[in-house]
């Protein structure tokens, strides 16, 4: 792997995939579900990707 870049490392990777995952979820969650505890729990788990997801990659990325 010498040589290679990682992908991890790039910032857009870091914010796009959890943005990215964060409007299905919510797309899912305004579209399919009635209002209630379940789409709660699924905004829930949006806050969580958008908030958290971004601080795990970027420590991945700098194990790496």
């Amino acid at each position: 792997m010498s040589g290679q870049s990682n992908l991890l490392r790039n910032p857009l990777v870091h914010y796009g995939l959890p943005a990215v995952n964060a409007v299905i979820i919510l797309a899912v969650g305004f579209l399919f579900l009635d209002p209630g505890i379940t789409r709660n729990v699924l905004f829930l788990v949006v806050a969580v990707e958008i908030t958290v997801v971004p601080w795990v990659l970027k420590r991945a990325g700098r194990r790496t």
